[in-house]
């Protein structure tokens, strides 16, 4: 039983750093990015407007310190652009500094938006 407790424990501790992290792309950072399908996991994908390059966005973010990778790691062959990210062991207050963060180097960088 007090496994089971701990896992319980930690799923919630997960789900709200995932919801955290889609309330951030839905709102302050949905003109340049939009939450590709999938539940649960530790990471979450994030889609950018067409043509973005999605390497150059990322290495931005890493730039200023967020650690996000480029969807084109992930394809073999040409695909939307977009970033992953991950939560697992992030704790909600820096994702939503994260967050802030990254909408202010897109805004900043004139990346593409969505219209």
């Amino acid at each position: 039983i007090r496994r089971q407790r701990k896992r319980c424990i930690g799923d919630r501790r997960y789900s709200g750093r995932r919801a955290c992290l889609i309330q951030a792309l839905e709102g302050e950072l949905s003109p340049w990015l939009n939450v590709a399908p999938g539940e649960g996991g530790l990471q979450l994908s994030a889609y950018l407007p067409d043509k973005t390059d999605d390497r150059a966005v990322a290495a931005a973010a890493t730039q200023a310190g967020l650690f996000i990778s480029p969807l084109a790691l992930y394809r073999l062959e040409e695909g939307r652009p977009g970033l992953y990210m991950g939560y697992a062991s992030v704790p909600e207050a820096a994702l939503e500094r994260a967050a802030t963060r990254l909408a202010e180097i897109l805004h900043s960088g004139n990346w593409p938006r969505f219209t």
